[in-house]
This record gives C-alpha cells, sequence and structure tokens, in this order.
C-alpha cells in the first residue's frame, strides 16, 4: 500500500480536497495525485496554492 510508506501522497490529497476538490486520488501505482474541481477557476487558484 502506497499510503503508509508515502505521507506525500495522503497529504496531497488532503491539500487538494481542502482546496474545494470534489473529490481526490492517486492514478495507479504511479506518482500522479489528482483532484476534480468544480470549475476551472478553481483549479487554477488550487494550483497555484500548491505550487507555494
Amino acid at each position: 500500500m502506497v499510503l503508509p510508506e508515502y505521507a506525500i501522497v495522503g497529504e496531497l490529497r488532503q491539500s487538494l480536497l481542502a482546496a474545494g476538490a470534489l473529490g481526490s486520488l492517486m492514478s495507479g501505482s504511479g506518482p500522479t495525485v489528482f483532484g476534480i474541481m468544480p470549475s476551472l477557476e478553481q483549479a487554477a487558484q488550487a494550483r497555484d496554492s500548491l505550487r507555494r
């Protein structure tokens, strides 16, 4: 299982949810974590916030 081994994945998922994502998942077993945002504007805000 990835989450116990790599806490950053869970942290990223929680950050996306806190930024307003309707849901957040890890893609496959790889390094991609994504969130489904309700609008393009919220997606851009979340991107900018998470980059900091």
